[in-house]
């Protein structure tokens, strides 16, 4: 770990920590944090969970960590909310807290604009069906320039397909278990101030608006039409989406 301090334009940035991640992935002390995560092609912004810390994510990658990334603050400019501060490490990713449809956000106002951030390089793991939980979350973890409610999808599948006999199965356990993600997003994001002042119904309406976006990628948004296959089959897919909503 690497300790560094400096100023910005008489900002103070506190902290900021540089982690080598091993086999067990982020640990609980970074729970509500908002974290640099360096993939090997690009480096991406994530709020930390419990469901991060349960599942191992992000094992074997790098983070920065900015203790400092968010500050107090009554100005105009940052909207009467808690919003990043100036953190030299989180300049490159920064932008993507202002996008509305960035990956980061569960409820877009352009889905389709949100598919399209999907990186086109891909060359890790591939979801497939009854893979473990600890390689679902090495998955998820490869996966944050997908739409984070996709990728909960695809955990909320990978979990139920683990713990309950496959005669056993009915399509609420895979809603329930995708509605306790749901919600740890949603909490996440109320906490750190970034709801972009919408209620809850106006969150969940344009979540399901993108549900139904993403069902239908494969064949109505070229950036997936020409690369999710790297990342999932087609048809689970088509799946994962459609069995949840």
């Amino acid at each position: 770990m690497v300790n560094v301090k400096w100023s910005i334009d008489e900002d103070a940035v506190d902290t900021v920590e540089a982690v080598n991640l091993g086999a067990k992935g982020v640990y609980a002390s970074l729970i509500d944090t908002l974290v640099i995560i360096l993939h090997k092609h690009k480096a991406a912004l994530q709020l930390i969970n419990q469901a991060h810390v349960r599942l191992s994510a992000y094992s074997g990658l790098s983070v920065i960590v900015c203790r400092s990334l968010h500050q107090d603050s009554s100005e105009e400019e940052f909207f009467e909310q808690n919003l990043p501060a100036h953190c030299a490490p989180a300049i490159v990713v920064m932008s993507q807290i202002g996008q509305q449809n960035g990956s980061w956000s569960p409820a877009p106002t352009n889905p389709q604009q949100q598919l399209m951030k999907m990186c086109p390089h891909y060359e890790n793991l591939k979801y497939q069906v009854n893979m473990s939980n600890a390689d679902a979350a090495t998955w998820a973890g490869f996966n944050d320039s997908l739409p984070i409610l996709r990728v909960e999808m695809a955990q909320a599948c990978t979990l139920v397909e683990h713990t309950i006999p496959v005669l056993d199965r009915e399509e609420f356990q895979y809603i329930r278990d995708f509605c306790g993600g749901y919600r740890r997003v949603i909490s996440s994001l109320v906490t750190k101030g970034m709801t972009r002042g919408m209620t809850l119904q106006e969150m969940v309406k344009l979540s399901l608006r993108a549900a139904n976006a993403y069902a239908r990628s494969s064949t109505d948004n070229a950036a997936q039409k020409n690369h999710i296959h790297k990342r999932m089959s087609i048809l689970k897919h088509g799946s994962t989406s459609g069995r949840i909503w």
